[in-house]
């Protein structure tokens, strides 16, 4: 990547842990894709869960020449909450879904 992995924590602790397994997917994500030239991650702990415990949004933005693609995975239904409360999961999901939307991109022409 040409430009460094840029990681920022909302409303909640940063954690070396979770930057080194944010630090472990994008460089899957740069093997698999040697266009990738920059990635931001923001993970953000919502407000007010006390029912359903930690809730974690995930962002991503991942840059390549001429375009970026954007990749935001937050839980929007209460048992989709219950079913995956931890960052771990949220994180999954979105490099997940991240790849899922690289391959599309590369599929398409142009």
């Amino acid at each position: 990547m040409e430009r460094p992995l840029d990681v920022v924590f909302h409303n909640t602790d940063p954690s070396v842990a979770m930057e080194t397994k944010i630090r472990q997917h994008v460089d899957k994500l740069a093997a698999r894709h040697p266009h990738l030239i920059g990635c931001r991650v923001s993970i953000e702990a919502l407000h007010n869960q006390h029912r359903t415990g930690d809730v974690f949004d995930v962002h991503i933005v991942l840059s390549l020449p001429g375009r970026d693609l954007a990749v935001f995975r937050a839980p929007h239904h209460t048992k989709d909450r219950l079913a995956h409360p931890d960052v771990h999961a949220s994180l999954r999901e979105a490099f997940r879904t991240a790849e899922r939307q690289f391959s599309s991109h590369k599929d398409k022409p142009g």
